[in-house]
């Protein structure tokens, strides 16, 4: 898959969870549905946003990401501080925020050089291998994927009508 592929997949995967969001009801916004509540979800992908992006602009420079350093704890404390900060905020203001952040994600990595991509600068990703720019924005992609799903087999076991 070329970049611009996978730029356009991770643009995709936050349009459908953006768009599951917006079908669920204001009262279950906070109810905790398989692993947190969608409010919880939009925080942590906020934060997961902007925290690709500082972690991108470190592998660039041969440095290691802020967040590997909660890997082992299954990023608990990295999601907790994003919940903490985007939490509060209204149902559309996180919205916009997720939208956002996305965005800027998307232009930052769409204006890099074709080398930077793959580059392996001897950082290790902490599921193994070479950490690399595509490799984050794939993992990000897979927890938007994620998000949407589950918010999408909870509105389909509620008889919720597509948005």
């Amino acid at each position: 898959m070329s970049r611009v592929e996978r730029l356009a997949a991770f643009d995709a995967a936050c349009d459908r969870f953006l768009a599951a969001v917006e079908r669920l009801p204001e009262a279950q916004l906070a109810e905790r549905l398989e692993t947190a509540s969608a409010r919880e979800m939009l925080a942590q992908l906020i934060g997961w946003n902007r925290r690709v992006q500082e972690g991108c602009l470190s592998l660039q420079t041969g440095g290691t990401p802020a967040y590997y350093s909660d890997a082992d704890h299954a990023y608990v404390r990295v999601n907790a501080d994003s919940v903490r900060q985007f939490g509060p905020l209204d149902r559309k203001r996180m919205l916009d925020e997720v939208s956002t952040s996305g965005r800027e994600l998307t232009q930052y990595l769409s204006e890099l050089g074709a080398s930077d991509w793959n580059a392996d600068r001897g950082v290790r990703h902490p599921e193994g291998g070479p950490a690399t720019l595509r490799r984050e924005l794939e993992v990000l992609t897979r927890r938007y994927l994620d998000a949407s799903d589950e918010i999408l087999l909870w509105l389909d076991s509620h008889g919720a009508q597509p948005g």
